[in-house]
């Protein structure tokens, strides 16, 4: 699937490797086609699936426990005891890279 933002250029492209928490969560492979500060963040919640713990961009606090816990998959007391204990947004990079101009 691909992410374009109408006005300022920034492409990017993602795919779910594997679905967490019943399909409440994922990991999630991104590439980026352009390279704008905070793009990935950006991106997930334009698409309405904010990075879990990302209080600036609405993955943080209430929604993140709505979010775990949404079809019962999850109890209210464990989703809300993850989102305590996650101090920064739940984003790793695998590699990093770029092309030298």
């Amino acid at each position: 699937e691909s992410f374009v933002r109408p006005y300022r250029p920034a492409a990017s492209n993602y795919k779910v490797r594997s679905e967490l928490a019943g399909g409440n969560a994922a990991l999630v492979e991104w590439q980026l086609e352009t390279g704008r500060t905070h793009q990935i963040r950006v991106h997930t919640r334009e698409i309405g699936h904010p990075i879990l713990g990302d209080d600036t961009y609405g993955g943080g606090g209430g929604a993140a426990v709505e979010t775990l816990q949404r079809r019962g998959i999850m109890r209210m007391d464990v989703a809300k005891a993850i989102v305590a204990r996650s101090k920064r947004p739940m984003l790793h990079a695998r590699t990093l890279g770029f092309q030298h101009p």
